[in-house]
């Protein structure tokens, strides 16, 4: 008898927990012009700690990184990356004015130039526009598509890094969630 509630228990925890874990949401990655633009959201993005930091005044930053890739005839080389950009979010909140300082800052590694960047800064008072503004991106246009390209080998890789828990208060573990999608042609 005790066996089985416990078993039940266990099972009914299982899907509680599934749920808690972030996952990346209304993933589609658009090929026109010789560009793809993605977008993305990450389900359950921010766990309470991180809410609970940026409450305190303590800035959370969320690392999203996004590859173009071209995937190997053989299945067991790695693809080719041809584009890479990195998104970095940062939540600061301020108790005298109640209101949170955003910071976007998105890196493009496919320039001929070298790395290029961009910044956007913004300021609200409203929660639900912060967590917006953490975990959803929109029609991140800068990933070029090279001419060579074989049909049906492109793909767009998302992976995001929402932070860090502890395993016994020793042991680090890293909170990501990532999908990965085929881009058809244009």
């Amino acid at each position: 008898m005790l066996c089985a509630l416990l078993i039940s228990g266990a099972a009914a925890a299982a899907p509680a927990e599934a749920r808690d874990r972030p996952s990346i949401e209304a993933f589609e990655a658009e090929r026109a012009e010789g560009r793809v633009a993605v977008s993305w959201t990450v389900a359950v993005g921010l766990t309470d700690d991180a809410l609970e930091r940026i409450h305190s005044g303590i800035p959370v930053t969320l690392r999203h990184r996004v590859e173009l890739v071209v995937r190997r005839a053989v299945p067991l080389w790695r693809a080719r990356i041809l584009s890479r950009a990195v998104i970095e979010v940062t939540a600061r909140f301020d108790a005298l004015t109640r209101q949170y300082d955003l910071e976007r800052r998105t890196r493009f590694d496919d320039s001929p130039d070298g790395p290029t960047s961009s910044l956007d800064v913004h300021r609200t008072d409203s929660e639900a526009e912060m967590l917006a503004w953490m975990t959803r991106v929109e029609h991140l246009p800068r990933l070029t598509v090279p001419d060579d390209v074989p049909p049906g080998r492109l793909r767009v890789r998302v992976e995001s890094w929402l932070g860090r828990r502890y395993v016994w208060y020793m042991l680090p573990w890293s909170i990501t969630a990532s999908a990965e999608s085929r881009v058809g042609p244009e």
